[in-house]
């Protein structure tokens, strides 16, 4: 099997350029070729730990824009003021929670949510 490489170029450009993570790149495609992100836009990032995607995302919308990120984990990272995080269940918090920072309804949902892949799994499937 082959060895996953952790500290690929991707990991090392974000490091570089203050990115939290590489995953910010795959949002800096996306929006390249599908023009995701507009100035002013409001935007909800689903699951938006470690932050990297709000930081993208935060850059395109510019100063009068909005990001909300939710996520059960904290984004312990100092966000451009455009950016509102809320530590939570995306299911169990209220549509005006929500929207309330962004000031309206949403432009665009993006998420990169990703399984936790360590820890006790079998637990989950127990608890069924």
């Amino acid at each position: 099997m082959a060895r996953r490489v952790l500290h690929d170029k991707y990991f090392k450009l974000a490091k570089a350029e203050g990115y939290l993570a590489r995953s910010a790149y795959k949002l800096l495609e996306l929006d390249s070729r599908f023009k995701l992100i507009r100035k002013r836009s409001r935007i909800l990032d689903i699951g938006c730990a470690p932050g990297s995607w709000l930081q993208v995302a935060a850059e395109r919308v510019g100063e009068e824009g909005r990001v909300v990120g939710i996520d059960l984990k904290r984004v312990d990272h100092r966000m451009p003021k455009v950016v509102f995080t809320i530590v939570g269940d995306l299911e169990r918090t209220s549509p005006e929670v929500l929207t309330e920072p962004a000031g309206g309804l949403f432009d665009l949902v993006l998420s990169d949510m990703a399984p936790n892949t360590s820890g006790h799994g079998d637990d989950l499937v127990s608890a069924r």
